[in-house]
């Protein structure tokens, strides 16, 4: 996708003055690179490039305070380009729905001149809703990303995303290239001062501050519980906490790809993007009207619909929020106090119980009462006091409820036998002692 392939870019053309030309007079030119005219951006490469040559005439790295200084620059016309390695972060959903402010007839939303070369995501030179939604394509692919890609499906639809990253969550990756856009302010002399803003292209509203990691949010909390068997399709609400007046939201949060897969989100808003990646799931929505979309406490944002796998041990499953998730109020602007609650997993294997064999001792016949929460296979070997199978009862399906299991003992000595119980869905093989006795002796 163009807009998240990140590039050099020429920053400003320099022509140093007539009188300069006539002379032969060498000029210094220094500055300060700034993002959006108030982080500097240190460790940045600015390479002064001839117009005239197309050759670069020198390199510096910009210092602490974001300043560059070239000096003996002879008179001519010449170029900046910058490039550098930042952090991600800073491009958010606020950063669609400034532009979407700034592009309603009735709104009163303005953008700077930095502001808007960054909201220019395609770079075609103009600011279009389809910049807006290319934000938020990449708020959603970028986190997904970051935490790394298994597969991913989104706005139901059933694409397959390649696998780019099988790594832990990476917040704060030095080895992302982002594009520094400029525009300038300077002045001709002896020494020439420009003072240059830089942004990540998308990142409008300045919220990236170069060299500084951002505080996580926690947006979601467990409140409840769903009881289901392994193997069983389970749909998991998440519901607002409190009166909420949202704009837009941008959530991304972890689940246990061990025990369960998301199948797909139901019940978003108009508008929503959601994609699911190697154990997280992000969701991304902007109200473009402006007008706040109210949830009553206790009301469903949306729903999950997960396939628990096939997992024999008994687990519990829970939802962790993940750095970059944000809801934005009434005003577009991020909220730190609504939280989304959801009911952690409870799977079982499908056996809550196997009682003792009754009757026992017993003579040509016995049984044991199981309680099946789930469906479920049970099948059983029966073993004498050596160990030696002498009985066995291939897996049979039960649904759900209370049944009599018949253990036959019929053409059996007398003597002490264990039953080996078996089945896919039991935790491991329950054991239970009988004691056969000749008909007639009790």
């Amino acid at each position: 996708m163009k807009t998240l392939i990140y590039s050099l870019l020429s920053l400003f053309i320099l022509l140093l003055t007539n009188a300069q030309l006539a002379s032969g007079q060498q000029s210094t030119l220094a500055g300060n690179l700034l993002y959006h005219d108030d982080w500097p951006i240190a460790g940045a490469r600015v390479v002064l490039m001839d117009q005239n040559t197309g050759l670069a005439v020198d390199t510096v790295i910009t210092d602490s305070a974001g300043g560059y200084f070239f000096s003996g620059v002879n008179p001519g016309s010449y170029s900046f380009d910058v490039s550098i390695q930042t952090q991600k972060g800073g491009i958010d959903l606020i950063d669609a729905i400034m532009i979407m402010q700034y592009l309603n007839p009735f709104g009163q939303t303005m953008l700077s001149p930095i502001q808007r070369l960054a909201a220019d995501m395609n770079e075609d030179s103009q600011i279009t809703y389809s910049d807006a939604t290319a934000i938020i394509l990449y708020w959603v692919y970028n986190s997904l990303s970051s935490y790394g890609f298994g597969y991913g499906q989104g706005n139901g639809n059933n694409s397959t995303t390649s696998s780019t990253q099988e790594e832990d969550l990476v917040v704060y990756n030095s080895d992302d290239i982002d594009t520094i856009l400029m525009n300038n302010d300077s002045t001709q002399s002896d020494t020439t001062y420009v003072e240059s803003d830089g942004s990540k292209r998308g990142d409008v509203d300045g919220a990236f501050e170069p060299q500084k990691k951002p505080s996580p949010v926690e947006y979601l909390n467990s409140d409840g519980r769903i009881e289901a068997a392994n193997g069983e399709h389970i749909i998991v609400p998440f519901k607002a906490s409190g009166m909420q007046e949202v704009s837009g939201f941008g959530l991304h949060f972890s689940y246990d790809s061990t025990l369960m897969v998301p199948i797909r989100v139901i019940g978003l808003p108009e508008g929503a993007v959601w994609a699911f990646g190697h154990g997280s799931i992000a969701i991304a929505w902007v109200n473009a009207s402006e007008i706040p979309f109210m949830y009553p406490e206790g009301a469903t944002v949306f729903e999950v619909e997960f396939l628990l796998s096939e997992n024999p041990q008994p687990s519990i499953g829970r939802f962790r929020n993940l750095d970059g998730s944000h809801i934005l109020g009434s005003r577009g602007t991020k909220e730190f106090s609504p939280i989304l609650t959801y009911p952690a997993i409870h799977t079982t294997n499908g056996i809550a119980n196997i009682s003792l064999p009754y009757p026992n001792p017993a003579t040509e016949h016995t049984q044991v009462r199981i309680e099946a929460e789930n469906n479920c296979s049970i099948g059983y070997h029966l073993r004498d006091a050596s160990g030696r199978r002498v009985h066995s009862c291939e897996p049979v399906l039960y649904s759900k409820g209370q049944h009599e299991v018949p253990i036959l003992l019929t053409g059996l000595a007398p003597g002490n036998y264990t039953i080996e119980f078996l089945g896919e869905t039991m935790e491991g093989k329950q054991f239970r002692l009988i004691h056969r006795v000749a008909v007639g002796i009790r």
